[in-house]
């Protein structure tokens, strides 16, 4: 939200804000009171802002409010409860098959590993294939 402040300041203006630090929050496009510092740790001082930006500011985020409850009133009012809607479907098709293949046995053994390394390899780029090998002691 801090940001979404510093966005639409620059939106407004159309010039990167002057951004300060205080309170550990961010403050934009803001001057403290003369003989003020802004300072991360510490209680942000008084500030003035140029009153055109801060009335453009207000008229910017009043119009954003609006947007937004809009948009989730309309969001709201066309989602019905899933469970109004459809049953649940049958424990079988609730298991999804597996997209990779799977290598089968209980125990590794030599026979299974070329298997292994051809499945963990097929996709990876050659600089990464060459870091593996050395991970797992081939080159």
């Amino acid at each position: 939200k801090m940001l979404k402040e510093g966005n639409d300041h620059f939106e407004i203006t159309k010039t990167p804000p002057k951004i300060d630090v205080c309170d550990r929050r961010y403050v934009f496009n803001s001057l403290p009171v003369e003989g003020e510092k802004f300072r991360s740790t510490e209680i942000c001082p008084p500030t003035a802002q140029p009153e055109k930006l801060t009335l453009a500011y207000q008229a910017k985020q009043r119009q954003f409010d609006t947007a937004f409850a809009k948009a989730i009133s309309e969001l709201e009012s066309t989602a019905t409860p899933k469970a109004e809607t459809e049953e649940a479907p049958p424990a079988s098709e609730t298991l999804a098959r597996p997209q990779t293949p799977i290598i089968t046995g209980t125990t590794p053994d030599a026979a299974s590993q070329p298997e292994a390394t051809a499945l963990v390899q097929q996709d990876m780029p050659p600089a990464q294939k060459k870091r593996w090998w050395k991970v797992f002691g081939k080159n």
